[in-house]
This record gives C-alpha cells, structure tokens and sequence, in this order.
C-alpha cells in the first residue's frame, strides 16, 4: 500500500496539521488499517478488539512507525546510502515536531489535516490522531527517531569469520526449536 517511496517526507506538512475535509481524514485511516493488516495479519487482529478510536490511532501510529523504519531499513534505503537515511531522518524529526507544535496552536474546531491530496495516508492520520489524544507528547516518535539513527551507526552483520555464513536471528538459542 506505500510504495518505497517514504511518504512521512511530504512537503505540504505545515500545511499538513492545520486543515482538511473529513473524507481525507477517513480515507487516511483507512489505508492505514491495510496496510498494519498486510503488514502483520496478528496484530491488526489484535487492534479488533479495540474501540473504533484508539483502533484507528494504533493504525495511524504503527503505519507511521513502520515507513519511519524502511526509511532506514529498506532494500531502497541500502541502495541511497547513509547519508540520505540520515537526511531523511531529520526532515521526518522537523515534520513530527511541527506536526505536535499545530497541536498547541489556536485554530478552527473544524480543523484537520489540510493538504491531504498531497500528504501520505499516515501523515494525515497520524495529525489527526495527534490532533485527537490529549496528552500524547512527541517523546515516544522521537525515541524511534533516535533508534533509526543508531541503527544507521552499526555495520548490518556481514559473514561469519569461521564459517562464511551469514549471521541471523535465527542462530540465536531463543530462536531455535527444541
């Protein structure tokens, strides 16, 4: 449903948390619902149990998560390198703090996520979810910020020395089957 793309970089995004119609908003969400249900069929199952609400802000939040972390993590991502991995991290870092400063800013009661058309669906709904919880502070998404940015620091796991294999989760003892 999101192409490689990373949408969370969206140049309309100050735009983005002030206004926009209610369809758009819907429609974010919805998109969102897909793709957490491609992304982890359990999980989404998980989120049924959940009131409409708090369900489609799960949605907004673990979409946003999870493009944040192919902006890092992706095949698309390896290809561009480092440096771009980190330029994007910074543009998403400024995008979320405005995206929390129009939280506290004076507007319309009526105001949504202005420039939707050209906003990603998790953009928009993640505003709208922002814009929704009292409370809910920035700290969290920028410690996932942060945590994509050492990901960036560390060499991914080449081959072993002795056996030329290449290291995975799966050579873990927690991992293996009794």
């Amino acid at each position: 449903l999101f192409p490689p793309s990373l949408h969370l970089l969206t140049p309309s995004l100050p735009a983005a948390a002030a206004a926009s119609d209610t369809a758009d908003v819907e429609d974010a969400y919805a998109t969102c619902g897909a793709y957490t249900r491609e992304s982890s069929a359990t999980f989404y199952f998980a989120t049924l149990l959940m009131a409409q609400p708090q369900r489609r802000s799960v949605w907004a939040i673990y979409s946003w998560c999870r493009t944040l972390d192919e902006t890092v993590d992706s095949v698309e991502a390896a290809e561009a390198g480092r440096d771009v991995a980190s330029a994007k991290l910074r543009a998403i870092e400024s995008q979320l703090n405005r995206l929390f400063a129009s939280q506290t800013e004076q507007g319309d009661d009526d105001a949504r996520v202005s420039g939707a058309a050209a906003a990603s669906p998790e953009t928009v709904a993640l505003a709208d979810t922002i814009r929704n919880t009292p409370g809910m502070t920035a700290a969290p998404f920028l410690d996932m910020i942060t945590g994509m940015r050492s990901d960036l620091s560390v060499d991914p796991p080449g081959p072993d020395a002795d056996t030329g294999a290449a290291v995975s989760l799966e050579s873990f003892p927690a991992n293996q089957r009794r």
